[in-house]
């Protein structure tokens, strides 16, 4: 597209999926977690946060840069985008490993909301029953 040439396309599209899982994950695990109280938080996110990327980090007010910026997840998909196509960078780069830890940390939140899930429903049938196991 306007004649601009990849370095290397499989890089690309390697980071883009990690990206991709990787927001999906995070998405998904706060969703289970907080329930839909989550979806206002991703809108907003997405909403101030994503035109705020498309400025270099010099430009931005001092507040943004000191409180807004550090907090997206979604900056890291920026960096490590720019890390590939304009300084030929590697796929497995600092944006890729903080990608990665936030997959790794979003599906041990998805563990940790299937097991508080599974303990309430044990414990609320375990006060329904008397000594017998029979249901009064």
């Amino acid at each position: 597209m306007l004649d601009f040439e990849f370095a290397d396309f499989n890089y690309v599209a390697l980071f883009l999926s990690l990206t991709c899982a990787t927001f999906i994950l995070l998405i998904l695990a706060i969703t289970t977690w907080i329930k839909y109280a989550a979806l206002p938080i991703f809108v907003l996110l997405m909403f101030f946060g994503l035109p705020l990327l498309q400025i270099a980090p010099e430009m931005l007010p001092s507040f943004y840069a000191d409180w807004i910026y550090p907090w997206l997840p979604f900056r890291f998909m920026f960096e490590g985008l720019k890390e590939i196509l304009f300084f030929s960078g590697e796929l497995w780069n600092t944006a890729a490993v903080s990608l990665c830890w936030i997959a790794v940390v979003s599906i041990l939140v998805l563990l940790l909301s299937i097991v508080k899930r599974s303990s309430y429903k044990e414990n609320n049938s375990a006060e329904g029953m008397n000594d017998e196991g029979v249901e009064f």
